[in-house]
């Protein structure tokens, strides 16, 4: 099969080393799985008996389960709370997104990018090599160790179209089948996964110092809330971008997760699907607005 790298690959950008193939690639141990999956004809999927029939009512038939992970050592993290330029601490809730050089742990957010990336895309390769046009009920799940790796593991069910019209690059979503059967429904189609990911961090000033004195009583810590408001928003901001640069006009958020490391260092990861429109009777138009869909059901206003 082709497409088989070397288990070790030269070290890519500075803040990551993967210590497997290049992203898009499939490993060697992938490539020999799927050989025996297409020597045996055996179709396997990760899919509930609902969710395969669902995906099998909107015109897609499951072809295998995929996977794609990635082990990286996360180096320099970034400055945090230190200004290098001034060699003091940053004034005020700094995000890693804020655009400030490398304050708010920015070089370690943009390693948390690259292993989702990479475990998604060698995902998307074993997809590729079954002639599949989708990936539906996809699990991301991470793990970090006492060293400082971090592992990323990318599951999912490949799906294939029936008929001869196949699209032309493939999808991904961590919906189900019958969700991704009422999206099509309703006319949008899921394009692929998304993050947004900040860290932020807040030096203890003398305002939050008085503040979480015992004697202070139960009182709101400002700059605490800050931070979080900050982190979250900031988040929400880059899921928007990179549902923007998937070319899609909306997401569909199923995990929201905020980490408190400490009381000045806080982490938000936003996960979704973003979709697109395929109705051709409504006009696709340019805006900064990106529509964010839930998938509990909607409470209605009585």
């Amino acid at each position: 099969m082709t497409g088989v790298a070397p288990l070790l690959s030269p070290a890519p950008a500075v803040g990551v080393v993967v210590a497997t193939s290049e992203r898009g690639e499939l490993p060697v141990a992938a490539a020999a799985r799927l050989a025996r999956m297409s020597s045996t004809g055996a179709v396997t999927s990760l899919l509930s008996v609902p969710s395969a029939l669902g995906a099998r009512s909107a015109g897609f038939d499951p072809v295998g389960d995929v996977m794609g992970a990635v082990s990286a050592r996360i180096g320099w993290r970034g400055s945090g709370l230190l200004d290098y330029t001034t060699m003091r601490p940053h004034p005020g809730t700094v995000t890693s997104g804020s655009g400030r050089g490398s304050g708010g742990f920015g070089p370690y957010v943009r390693a948390v990018y690259r292993s989702y990336d990479v475990a998604v895309d060698r995902m998307t390769a074993e997809a590729t090599a079954l002639r599949a046009d989708g990936v539906v009920g996809v699990s991301i799940e991470v793990t970090e160790d006492e060293a400082g790796g971090r592992h990323v593991v990318a599951r999912g069910s490949a799906v294939r179209a029936r008929g001869r019209t196949s699209a032309e690059r493939v999808f991904l979503a961590d919906l189900s089948g019958i969700e991704v059967s009422a999206l099509l429904r309703g006319g949008w189609i899921p394009v692929t996964m998304v993050w947004g990911v900040s860290v932020g961090v807040r030096p203890t000033d003398w305002t939050a110092a008085q503040q979480m004195r015992w004697s202070a009583g139960t009182a709101e810590v400002t700059g605490y809330t800050d931070l979080v408001t900050a982190v979250r928003a900031d988040a929400r901001e880059q899921l928007n971008r990179r549902v923007r640069t998937a070319g899609a006009d909306g997401v569909i958020v199923s995990g929201n997760v905020l980490l408190e490391h400490s009381d000045v260092r806080v982490e938000a990861t936003i996960r979704g699907t973003a979709i697109a429109r395929f109705s051709s009777s409504e006009s696709r138009q340019e805006s900064r607005t990106v529509p964010v869909l839930p998938l509990g059901p909607v409470r209605r206003r009585s």
